[in-house]
């Protein structure tokens, strides 16, 4: 009985060793669709090629990330802070004060 219990134990241990958090997965793994990561930031990360679709990223700070190649299909991007990211083809950044989306248009001297 205490090697069954035992055994059951370290199987649940082992298991949980192994369980990504959504932050994890985006980071390790490039791939978190519909997760939710309010106000997490990103900043200065490479995310090149992720996967975000259906994500709650409302307020997460992507301020001066690399997101080329991203999927944000059907996230909600509510006050995300895109200032300074690499999106659209990798080099052209967004201008600064772009939330919710990528507005690359410099606002005027």
């Amino acid at each position: 009985m205490k090697t069954a219990i035992l055994s059951l134990i370290l199987c649940l241990a082992s298991s949980l060793a192994f369980a990504y958090t959504d932050l994890e997965k985006v980071r390790q793994l490039k791939s978190c669709p519909n997760c939710v990561l309010r106000s997490v930031s990103f900043a200065n990360i490479d995310l090149t090629g992720v996967d975000l679709t259906g994500a709650d990223l409302q307020f997460a700070n992507f301020r001066n990330a690399t997101l080329y190649k991203a999927k944000l299909d059907g996230a909600y991007l509510r006050g995300a802070n895109f200032s300074g990211a690499r999106w659209i083809d990798g080099v052209t950044t967004c201008a600064q004060g772009s939330i919710g989306g990528c507005n690359t248009e410099q606002a005027p001297k």
